[in-house]
């Protein structure tokens, strides 16, 4: 299917199939599986150490689409807290995508398979133009929406273990 649209846009037309090769990385995987930059920008607000250093750690990787810093630094595999953004991001990233394009507000998608390691927005832009762009900006703030209040309940615990930690190491170090 994705080739039919790359041989339509080399005619100068627009594609027909609106779910093909390039959907994927350009819609559902923003930021890598669980379209997770998101919840990497959240880290950058943190207030615990762990999670701040983690999404300093994360975001340039995200960027590119790789993201296996915050799948298994945070962890998220076979974390149940964060299953339901990580399912409901990508689901509501693709189901809008489609919305959008069957109304015409976004373009097909030309079928171009852009490589990875080219930059979110930057392969939206190349394969639908402006808009394709400016719908992964949008899609990267509700990936953030969504993911936050888990990530506050998730951040609010590790900063209590830090404190606790602090303090028995200060307790540990005022006896000896």
């Amino acid at each position: 299917m994705g080739l039919e649209n790359l041989d339509a846009y080399q005619r100068g037309v627009e594609g027909t199939h609106i779910i093909g090769s390039p959907f994927f990385p350009v819609y559902v995987l923003i930021g890598g599986a669980g379209a997770t930059l998101g919840l990497i920008i959240a880290m950058l607000f943190a207030k615990s150490t762990r999670y701040k250093t983690l999404g300093k750690l994360a975001i340039i990787p995200s960027l590119i689409g790789v993201n296996e810093p915050v799948i298994f630094g945070m962890p998220l595999v076979l974390n149940v807290r964060f299953m339901i953004p990580f399912i409901l991001t990508p689901l509501v990233s693709s189901g809008l995508a489609i919305l959008l394009t069957t109304l015409g507000i976004l373009p097909v998608l030309h079928g171009i398979q852009v490589p990875l390691g080219i930059p979110v927005l930057v392969n939206g832009w190349m394969n639908g133009g402006w808009r394709v762009s400016a719908f992964q900006l949008v899609m990267i703030g509700a990936s953030f929406m969504i993911y936050y209040p888990f990530f506050k309940k998730a951040d609010a615990e590790a900063l209590e273990q830090e404190q606790q930690a602090e303090a028995k190491a200060a307790a540990t170090a005022a006896a000896n």
